[in-house]
């Protein structure tokens, strides 16, 4: 198994898992029904969507808080 990037950050966005759940089914489902895929991995696909979700938030973060001036993250 892999480890999940959530796990190491305080994010914890209900709104993540539901992007994931819907981008699982909107694109994702039909192409697990057709190859026969488990519902664990099922889980496990959008367990590693949420994760990305998470990532690439946490990434926006970083990289605004590096180029905003310290004065404006005060208030």
């Amino acid at each position: 198994m892999f480890e999940l990037y959530s796990n190491k950050t305080d994010i914890d966005n209900p709104e993540f898992r539901d992007v994931a759940e819907k981008y699982f089914h909107n694109y994702l489902i039909a192409w697990c029904e057709k190859n026969h895929i488990d519902p664990n991995s099922r889980e496990q696909m959008i367990k590693v969507l949420y994760d990305y979700s998470n990532f690439f938030f946490d990434s926006l973060l970083h990289h605004e808080n590096e180029t905003l001036p310290d004065h404006s993250l005060k208030n």
